[in-house]
């Protein structure tokens, strides 16, 4: 009998072939993910991890939000860079009061509560804008009053109809400030009203987040970033603060508070409004002798009661100022400095990376005199060409896939599939 050969080789590298395509598979999908990760960008944090108005939130323009997470990408890095490193990385957390080797020291305590000089009075307007707000910049312009309006960068997002009314201010020399995203308290409570599931305090980055958000709004709107925040519910916390200011952000409180929030019903009268108005400044006066007032500009019984609170105030031979005058402040970044940093600091990136030289100026004229709420500002704050430096650090691991990143992903599986 003739031996047949044996066919268990045949049998062995058909099972080798089985076993190294497999592995062929692997390694498509590891390169094409670790090309994904290496064209990755830091990105914010979804809408749902910060925004929670329980109506929905609605991000500002899409192509300004990915201008300005491609920007911290270059400035900042996608690694978590650490204290002493000489880059105040924001999006790693850092701030003057948590790294001052790195972010400087703090200059503000507290928000500001009054005007600089005597006699000055700086009338404001929260929560817009709304479709009153039109109205209510032509009563001041007939006045020739300038007023400054603090929009909820989220109400903004919602209605560009309403952009055409604070571009209107903005063009009448009226300032514009931001009221944050969501209305969320800077406090230690955190609080939304409108969702009191929230019961938390924000975080740095969530504070980041509202204010950078907003400022894209504004700047959808009128081209400018601002610079003046007041605060939710007036509250705050040494965190918070302390935040805003390596962020650049002036944070404004009031010592006149006309609470026309409070009238409802049949009480929501301007007459009712003026009156109110009329008492919290002469409680005022008491202890200060520059004012700070706050209305609503999504209260009709409010807007309303402007003419007749304007001829009250004029009687009283205040001098009506924007924001700008009252604390001495550019209440805008000027177009080429940083939006992520306060550029009073001595060591900050250049906006788009690169090496730059460092300055370690102490200037005083870039840093107000903010020693207590009440003292004056003072001084230049912003120039166009901010103080630069090697950018190497970094920010957190918490980053968005991009779309060639996906197509190079589905191209690998493609080709492993092949490959089978």
């Amino acid at each position: 009998m003739i031996a047949l050969p044996s066919r268990q080789p045949d049998r062995t590298r058909r099972g080798a072939r089985r076993v190294v395509q497999p592995y062929w598979l692997s390694a498509c999908v590891l390169v094409a993910v670790l090309l994904a990760v290496a064209r990755t960008a830091t990105a914010f944090a979804p809408l749902d991890k910060w925004c929670f108005v329980p109506t929905g939130c609605t991000l500002p323009p899409r192509d300004l939000v990915n201008k300005t997470e491609a920007l911290q990408t270059a400035m900042f890095g996608k690694d978590a860079g650490k204290c002493g490193d000489g880059i105040c990385n924001v999006v790693a957390g850092e701030t003057c009061h948590s790294c001052p080797d790195d972010c400087g020291k703090c200059a503000i305590s507290q928000p500001f509560t009054k005007c600089k000089n005597p006699n000055h009075f700086a009338i404001t307007f929260d929560d817009g804008p709304s479709p009153l707000t039109e109205n209510l910049v032509k009563t001041l312009n007939a006045a020739g009053v300038k007023a400054t309006f603090f929009l909820i960068g989220n109400n903004a997002a919602k209605h560009p109809e309403l952009w055409k009314a604070v571009k209107l201010a903005y063009d009448s020399g009226h300032d514009i400030g931001t009221h944050t995203y969501s209305h969320r308290s800077l406090g230690s409570s955190g609080r939304i009203d409108i969702n009191p599931a929230v019961k938390k305090a924000m975080t740095v980055e969530e504070v980041r987040t509202e204010l950078l958000m907003s400022d894209l709004v504004v700047e959808a709107a009128i081209g400018r970033r601002p610079r003046f925040v007041r605060l939710p519910y007036l509250e705050w916390q040494p965190l918070s603060v302390q935040a805003m200011d390596t962020y650049g952000y002036i944070p404004i409180n009031i010592n006149v508070d006309s609470n026309d929030w409070r009238l409802q019903g049949p009480a929501a009268k301007p007459e009712t409004v003026v009156a109110q108005f009329t008492k919290a400044f002469e409680d005022a006066k008491k202890w200060d002798k520059s004012f700070i007032s706050l209305q609503h500009d999504t209260l009709a019984h409010s807007t309303a009661a402007e003419a007749d609170i304007i001829k009250f105030l004029k009687t009283q031979n205040v001098e009506f100022v924007p924001m700008r005058t009252c604390l001495g402040l550019d209440p805008y970044r000027a177009p080429n400095a940083n939006p992520f940093l306060n550029d009073r600091f001595s060591k900050l990136p250049i906006i788009g990376g690169g090496n730059s030289t460092s300055t370690n100026s102490t200037d005083s004229s870039v840093v107000p005199d903010v020693s207590s709420s009440s003292s004056s500002s003072g001084g230049s704050v912003q120039s166009d060409k901010p103080a630069g430096q090697n950018l190497q650090s970094s920010a957190p691991a918490r980053t968005t896939l991009r779309a060639d990143a996906v197509m190079l992903l589905v191209a690998a599986l493609v080709v492993a599939m092949v490959a089978l």
